[in-house]
């Protein structure tokens, strides 16, 4: 608090200094502080003396855990998804991030993990967890209009209660129909996918994500057919860190190749080639990607730092 003296001093400047103290006793396993604080002012009223008196009480032990969940999340889900179990420290960095874990599953609308003192005992306490679900499933659509793409729409369901676990399931549909468009030879495009948000895989920090994709676009370069594979490993590693690996798998097949809106020169070439064009062809990708940062606001920051990098490869193999 020695950074305080001759600054500006007030309500708000008094409330934070209470946080900073209550907030350095729970940081080392107190969970019950007591914080005791006069004001006395100075004669000529422009200056002030603040008297703290902190009393952290004992460190404490995670007795036992209660936990109060819905009807779709059971106990051993909620379980794997907290930092603390029985017979560890009290720890309020931990307590943060399984509730942060928690609120990482969609079906999670609201979470909260409370401290509850043991009667007679100061150095045990026990956990209560409660968690709100929101809407078990999703269904979502939009229809709009291009004067280049014609009529498109898209649907997408989503199932956050995917045989329980806490997995995610989603179908998402694509079309852009060239409908009512302008452009003599509109881009037609048809997709579907499905994708499964895992999480826990070994550890309530890293989840999986895994989706399958099938489209058929027909355009003035070409009519062409594909399909995908992206699967994505993700490790949080607390807030605002995080290592990703992801890698994608596409077989895409070309039927016609016309050319199109290469230009003169690249429209020859492709012609020349167009028989090597057409065909499958195999892609795959794979890259590492890993975030760092200390901003005051994941959203909206207005301080703070954060550095990601990344290291991508692909390769392209015909058949």
């Amino acid at each position: 608090l020695a950074e305080d003296i001759g600054d500006r001093f007030g309500d708000d400047e008094l409330q934070s200094m209470r946080d900073r103290i209550l907030g350095w006793a729970l940081g080392r396993g107190h969970p019950f502080p007591a914080l005791h604080d006069s004001v006395i002012e100075a004669p000529d009223e422009r200056s002030a003396t603040v008297a703290v008196r902190l009393d952290p009480g004992p460190r404490a032990t995670i007795r036992s855990i209660d936990i109060d969940a819905g009807p779709r999340l059971d106990r051993i889900t909620v379980e794997r998804q907290l930092l603390v179990e029985p017979g560890d420290r009290y720890s309020p960095g931990r307590i943060d991030e399984s509730v942060r874990q928690l609120l990482d599953l969609d079906l999670v609308q609201l979470a909260l993990v409370e401290p509850v003192p043991v009667a007679d005992v100061d150095s045990l306490v026990d956990l209560r967890v409660r968690v709100v679900e929101g809407t078990p499933r999703l269904v979502g659509g939009r229809l709009g209009y291009t004067d280049d793409r014609g009529l498109l729409s898209e649907a997408r369901w989503e199932n956050r209660s995917f045989l329980g676990g806490g997995r995610t399931f989603e179908v998402s549909a694509l079309a852009e129909t060239g409908v009512f468009a302008f452009d003599d030879f509109p881009k037609e495009l048809y997709g579907v996918s499905f994708s499964l948000d895992q999480p826990d895989v070994f550890d309530p920090r890293v989840s999986l994500l895994a989706a399958v994709s099938a489209d058929y676009e027909d355009t003035r370069k070409e009519e062409a057919r594909s399909l995908g594979l992206d699967l994505s490993l993700l490790w949080d590693r607390g807030s605002q860190r995080f290592v990703s690996v992801d890698l994608g798998f596409t077989l895409r097949d070309v039927i016609v190749f016309r050319g199109g809106g290469l230009g003169t020169f690249g429209f020859l070439d492709a012609l020349r080639r167009a028989s090597d064009l057409e065909g499958s062809a195999y892609q795959g990708t794979a890259s590492v990607t890993a975030g760092w940062g200390d901003r005051d606001d994941v959203a909206l920051p207005t301080r703070g730092w954060s550095v990601t990098a990344s290291l991508t490869g692909a390769g392209l193999d015909p058949w």
